[in-house]
């Protein structure tokens, strides 16, 4: 039994509401913190009715490295508090130019590991 879901979206909603609250608190707290930002989705995956991983797209402009780096520390340090422990997560932070950064935490482990590409 495994399903995919898109947040936030109505189907999510209706159907993980818990889970689209968390994101939704997550959403709203890297756009307030940053507020360059031009997008951020993400794609859980269930199994067994249990949200088992989740991966976040987050699309938005940098002024520099060191924005970049402290946006991705903020966002590491949100994984903790907004999702529940024992799923996979992965942030994928993106501007015009690809990919900048990388945050992947594993079930269970309390630091997530960051990546700034070069």
């Amino acid at each position: 039994d495994e399903k995919y879901y898109l947040f936030p979206s109505n189907e999510a909603t209706e159907e993980k509401y818990d889970d689209s609250i968390n994101f939704s608190n997550f959403k709203q707290d890297m756009e307030e913190y940053f507020p360059n930002y031009n997008g951020i989705v993400g794609t859980a995956f269930y199994k067994d009715d249990q949200l088992a991983k989740l991966k976040i797209t987050v699309t938005m402009q940098f002024y520099g490295e060191a924005e970049l780096v402290g946006y991705a520390q903020y966002a590491a340090g949100l994984l903790l508090s907004h999702f529940p422990d024992y799923i996979q997560i992965e942030v994928t932070i993106e501007s015009v130019n690809g990919e900048e950064a990388l945050i992947v935490k594993e079930p269970n482990n309390q630091e997530p590991f960051v990546y700034i590409y070069q």
